[in-house]
Order: structure tokens, then C-alpha cells, then sequence
């Protein structure tokens, strides 16, 4: 997989909603509705998916390594107390054990993300 920043477009030192912009600009871009019955359909799902793990593994990052990788600061946007492995809400993102159920992230950040579970 290539460096997730490179793949939003944006800087490891990047703050959390500039990251989220970024993945929100793509998802729209390469979203499966933009591409119904076009030959691109198979790249656009491609580079999706490319997106959202891209996304999931910034997300991650910033949750497992917070003094390494979310600007230096010595905490994570996501402390630790956000995180809920049963699913549903919780803080501002959780984790999924086996996905969401409704987007199928790892990491879903609720009604935030698009999906269902907000």
C-alpha cells in the first residue's frame, strides 16, 4: 500500500479535519453513483477503496501512536476512552471489531462517515 498521506493528498502533519476534507473531497470524487454503467467503474472502485483504507489506516495510526503521528502533540484527537468495540457511537470515532456493520471500516466514525450507524 502507498503511504496513505500521499494517497489523500495530504501531510503526516496534517490536523485531523484537514484530513478528513481530503478523504471527504475523494469519496465524492470516486463514489460507485459518479461511475453507474461507465467503464471507468472498476478504476473508480479501485481507487475507493485505495481511499478508504488509506483513511482507516491514518485513523488508526492516530488512535495505536498518538505522540508519533498526530502532529507531535503527545495526544490523540481519538483518546482511547472514544474507543467502543461493540460498535455503535462512543466518541467521534470507534472501532469495529470485523467492521461496521453498516460501511465495513475497521474504523467508522458514525453518521461522520457516511453510514448508517450515526
Amino acid at each position: 500500500m502507498r503511504d496513505p498521506y500521499e494517497v489523500l493528498g495530504v501531510s503526516p502533519d496534517a490536523s485531523d479535519d484537514d484530513v478528513k476534507a481530503a478523504y471527504r473531497v475523494l469519496a465524492r470524487q470516486y463514489h460507485s453513483s459518479n461511475y453507474y454503467a461507465s467503464p471507468l467503474a472498476d478504476l473508480a472502485q479501485k481507487r475507493m477503496q485505495e481511499t478508504d483504507e488509506a483513511y482507516n489506516e491514518i485513523l488508526k495510526r492516530r488512535i495505536e501512536n498518538p505522540i508519533e503521528d498526530n502532529q507531535g502533540a503527545g495526544k490523540s484527537a481519538y483518546p482511547s476512552s472514544n474507543k467502543n468495540r461493540s460498535g455503535k457511537g462512543g466518541g467521534k470515532y470507534y472501532l469495529a471489531e470485523g467492521g461496521c456493520e453498516c460501511c465495513g471500516r475497521s474504523i467508522c466514525a458514525g453518521a461522520d462517515c457516511g453510514c448508517d450507524c450515526g
